[in-house]
């Protein structure tokens, strides 16, 4: 039922949208005489925005035709060396190495995720580990386009997929998971050596990515060896509570809060305070208290003293 209201949303909308896209790259358009107007800059903008709220089923490609190995660039292709219902197994093969199968170079098997969006968004990791690696990677199918004869894919099915994959390559090959599917590559990867199967991975390690660890400690509650612990980090990070809060908290990393708190840039009024508030963000920490107490008001402190009264 939810893939339907998708679908009838996706036509009911796409029309308007694609009519939305036209207007944009009209108002757009060098030719078009009011293009620098902020009425119809903002308009464009609108139509723009409204024309991509929408779903993609396109499948984009790797984009990796070349790689650059020392001080040369070499071809790259894409082989599927196993398809399945649900996945296809992508190699990229060097055109200076073929098919050749060389001992210097390590096979590394990237699990993309399934989780929204295609396997591609994972070419800059592919493209960075070729010169050095095998690469081979998890190229998920869209499930919509999987017939409901090929039955149901779940998380056991998803480990199947992965040992399969992993069998396939042979012993010595690397594990690359990719947030999401590191579960059941762990899962997978558990199995295989509990079945002492000699295609598992020799080195099994789970790496966490400070870089966008939120710090909420669900990781480590729920681990029950305690392998897992927080640590401070250098400098404190604020997690976004909601958009709102997200907006403010970018607007002040970039300096540009008052110009979020006075917006309408066409009003006098309004450059001239985003400019005075601009001024009082930037200064020293004493003098932004000296000016925050010359700004509060008067009625506010009369009100805020009656009410703990």
């Amino acid at each position: 039922m939810l893939y339907q209201a998708y679908q009838l949303q996706y036509e009911w909308f796409g029309p308007m949208q694609d009519a939305a896209r036209f207007g944009a790259s009209l108002l757009t358009n060098p030719l078009w005489v009011p293009v620098h107007a902020p009425a119809t800059r903002r308009l464009a903008a609108a139509w723009e925005v409204f024309s991509r709220l929408r779903l993609t089923h396109q499948r984009p490609s790797f984009g990796i035709d070349s790689v650059r190995v020392g001080e040369r660039e070499v071809p790259v292709r894409e082989v599927a060396v196993h398809r399945e219902a649900f996945c296809t197994l992508q190699r990229f093969v060097r055109d200076d190495l073929g098919d050749v199968v060389d001992a210097a170079r390590p096979k590394v098997l990237i699990v993309a995720p399934l989780s929204g969006h295609f396997a591609t968004l994972l070419n800059d990791t592919a493209r960075t580990m070729l010169p050095d690696h095998d690469v081979y990677i998890t190229d998920w199918h869209n499930a919509r386009e999987v017939p409901l004869s090929e039955g149901r894919f779940g998380l056991d099915e998803y480990v199947e997929h992965v040992i399969a994959f992993i069998e396939r390559l042979g012993p010595g090959t690397h594990l690359v998971a990719v947030c999401q599917p590191c579960v059941p590559t762990l899962a997978a990867v558990a199995l295989m050596a509990q079945a002492n199967d000699p295609a598992q991975p020799r080195k099994k390690t789970a790496k966490v990515d400070e870089g966008i660890c939120l710090g909420c400690g669900l990781c480590v509650r729920v681990c029950k060896p305690k392998s897992l612990r927080l640590a401070s980090r250098p400098e404190r990070v604020i997690t976004p509570l909601n958009s709102a809060h997200k907006a403010v908290l970018m607007a002040i990393e970039r300096g540009k809060l008052q110009n979020l708190i006075f917006d309408n840039q066409a009003l006098a009024s309004h450059r001239a305070m985003a400019a005075v508030v601009g001024v009082i963000l930037r200064l020293p920490p004493l003098k932004q208290a000296l000016a925050s107490k010359q700004m509060k008001s008067r009625y506010l402190e009369t009100l805020i003293a009656r009410l703990r009264l």
